[in-house]
């Protein structure tokens, strides 16, 4: 289950790349369960990161794949 808490700092893995981010479910969504299709979250990383949209990313946390998900679009 994906829940958005201020605190909650999920891992993203990105081909070889780890990063830490935020990720916010669109409104409406306070959290995403197993099977749900959620369009419209935001992800925000903590470093500079290359992406091209189209690239496949998964969410973890405390070492458990809690989310896969595709970039649609990069905002600056």
């Amino acid at each position: 289950m994906i829940e958005t808490f201020k605190r909650h700092k999920p891992q993203f893995f990105f081909r070889t790349l780890n990063i830490t981010g935020t990720l916010s479910l669109p409104e409406g969504h306070d959290r995403a369960m197993p099977g749900d299709l959620i369009y419209g979250a935001t992800v925000h990383f903590y470093h500079p990161v290359a992406l091209e949209v189209g690239l496949p990313f998964a969410v973890r946390q405390s070492e458990q794949t809690i989310g896969a998900e595709m970039i649609t679009e990069v905002l600056n």
